[in-house]
């Protein structure tokens, strides 16, 4: 008895509470949702003490044959009972919530909330704001200046110091092609409007153009086509793709990335791998390094730009050396995999001590250096007898005097054609990137060749052979005098000597490489016993003699790498690394065409 007064007295103390509560949440609306939670768990402790009195109740007064309907009985008491109490509850709840929502305070959207990145939806009495970026729609709650710049900041960290103008376009934009809606949907539509804005931008870099021609001349050169040979009701579409200065930009920088990782892929897959290295000067003065790779992939032999980088301060070897070797180590490639570098002869590159060869030489000691042979053919053509250069002095100073003016050069074409001369303007002539040392030394040693026949026809009187020099001679019935003739072969002997000078003999223990199925050529190869047993046994393969007159020189020794592993790897180090610059001498060709003097101020790298 005295446990059933004590359960009793508690029944009745939680009811007494419930009914200040109850009356609480009628008269004051704060904290509704911890009132509700605390008056739902008085109600259940109350319902644990109704059950506990009824059964006890029932154990000691109920005779055992109507145990069960009483049982039943109390039951149905108990629900109505707190079916009730549940009815009341609820009907008490929705009171207080009006009441709340009637005294509740309703934020107002601010014009000034769109430089935290943030519109709004829904009616002005109860808006709630909206991220232009992501489209997020936070509650009416959130409409603080802290908490929507912190949206920005945590979500949209690249977006925090843009101006409240780009918002703004973002908004309109946002209503003009209804993005979000496109994103949220997965339209295909939209799908095909991003790859159509991205082959369009690959076209754009391709050919060196400015990022605006998409907006003021493509697009509207695709609506009015499309107009014409579809109609109006498919120009819609066509005005969902974007085309904007900094969408065609960031396509192309997705682009370039994307370039960049592949070709870095490819480079650690391979096993070895060859650069050439040029710097120069663009429009806005500032010094450019450029790094072109050669590496194999699957076979064939990859030319691409690994690096273009802008040199802030000095162009010494060693700043040359800490930007490639900063670039190397934030890519993960290893020096030990570089077989080659070819560079200019300027003594930041070529400087055995302090230049980009020698300090490239301690980092990687198997590395080889090649000069350009661009470079030593200049080299080797620049010196000239006093008499013969004074010719050729002149001979520049009309080619400046033409081309400093436009009006000399319409002279000039008009002269030439009034001459009936096959060609109107100075030519410029670009050498073949494609040639292996063994090309260069067979050009050379023919240049050699030539020289001692030029000698010789020029001391029997055949001036056949300078064409120019016999037809004014015969045009004019003159002949050479011995001066002039002792003069020209002054010169031919200088210019085979430094011929001989920049471009040393190959020896002949690595001709085995150009031709392995050369007798002469094998039994003069330096290699291990083993490695000459797999060459004579390479040269005498009839198939192999087939398929190595039919391929070039790298590609044949790359495809029997497998086979002739040691062989293809003594062969591929000679023959990967460069020859000349002319790459980088093109792609500095095609940096000056994209950053000109109107964009001095672009970051060509991406476009290049």
């Amino acid at each position: 008895m005295l446990r059933l007064e004590q359960n009793e007295a508690k029944s009745m103390e939680n009811e007494v509470n419930i009914k200040d509560l109850k009356k609480n949440l009628q008269t004051d609306g704060k904290n509704i949702k911890e009132l509700q939670q605390k008056v739902l768990d008085l109600e259940v402790r109350s319902r644990r003490t109704n059950i506990i009195i009824r059964d006890i109740v029932m154990d000691k007064w109920l005779k055992p044959g109507t145990k069960e309907p009483m049982h039943d009985m109390s039951m149905e008491c108990d629900q109505s009972t707190s079916q009730d109490m549940s009815n009341i509850l609820v009907q008490n709840t929705n009171q207080a919530q009006s009441l709340v929502s009637q005294r509740g305070k309703k934020r107002k959207y601010s014009d000034g909330y769109l430089k935290y990145g943030f519109s709004y939806v829904g009616n002005e009495d109860c808006p709630k704001p909206q991220c232009v970026v992501c489209g997020e729609v936070l509650s009416n709650g959130s409409m603080k200046p802290s908490l929507l710049l912190r949206h920005l900041e945590t979500k949209h960290a690249n977006y925090k110091n843009k101006e409240y103008s780009f918002f703004k376009r973002l908004v309109e934009n946002n209503k003009r092609l209804n993005l979000t809606s496109y994103i949220l949907s997965g339209n295909k539509d939209y799908e095909n409007a991003v790859e159509a804005s991205y082959r369009i931008s690959y076209r754009i870099a391709k050919c060196g153009k400015s990022h605006t021609i998409a907006e003021t001349l493509i697009s509207p050169c695709i609506t009015d086509a499309v107009r014409c040979m579809l109609g109006e009701e498919h120009v819609r579409k066509m005005t969902t793709i974007p085309l904007s200065n900094n969408t065609i930009s960031r396509r192309i920088e997705d682009m370039s990335d994307d370039v960049e990782m592949t070709l870095i892929g490819r480079i650690k897959s391979s096993n070895i791998f060859a650069i050439q290295v040029n710097e120069s000067t663009d429009v806005a003065n500032c010094a450019i390094l450029l790094v072109i790779a050669r590496n194999l992939k699957d076979n064939e032999v990859e030319e691409n730009l690994l690096l273009c980088h802008p040199l802030s301060q000095r162009t010494r070897g060693e700043d040359i050396l800490n930007v490639i070797d900063c670039y190397f180590k934030e890519k993960e490639i290893n020096w030990s995999n570089c077989c080659g570098l070819c560079t200019d002869g300027a003594k930041s590159m070529s400087g055995i001590y302090s230049g980009l060869r020698g300090l490239v030489m301690k980092v990687a000691p198997n590395i080889s250096w090649s000069h350009c042979c661009i470079h030593r053919q200049s080299l080797a053509c620049k010196n000239l007898p006093g008499e013969l250069k004074l010719v050729l002095d002149e001979a520049v100073k009309v080619v400046n005097f033409i081309k400093s003016k436009s009006t000399n050069s319409r002279i000039f074409k008009a002269l030439c054609e009034e001459m009936m001369s096959p060609h109107s303007t100075l030519l410029l002539h670009t050498e073949n990137s494609s040639i292996t040392i063994f090309n260069v030394s067979d050009k050379i040693e023919s240049m050699i060749k030539k020289i001692d026949f030029w000698r010789s026809c020029l001391e029997n009187g055949q001036t056949e052979v300078f064409e120019s020099l016999h037809n004014f001679l015969s045009e004019n019935k003159l002949n050479l005098s011995r001066e002039i003739r002792k003069k020209i072969n002054e010169h031919l002997n200088g210019l085979k000597s430094d011929f001989q000078k920049y471009f040393p003999k190959l020896e002949e223990e690595i001709y085995w490489i150009s031709n392995p199925f050369e007798e002469q050529y094998v039994q003069a190869a330096k290699l291990s016993v083993k490695e000459k047993e797999k060459l004579i046994e390479l040269s005498t393969d009839s198939t192999l003699n087939a398929e190595f007159k039919g391929h070039f020189l790298i590609n044949f020794w790359a495809n029997i790498s497998r086979e002739y592993e040691q062989l293809s790897d003594k062969a591929l180090l000679l023959l990967l690394p460069f020859t000349s610059t002319e790459l980088a001498e093109r792609a500095f060709s095609s940096y000056v065409l994209i950053k000109n003097k109107y964009r001095n101020k672009l970051n060509a790298v991406p476009d290049l």
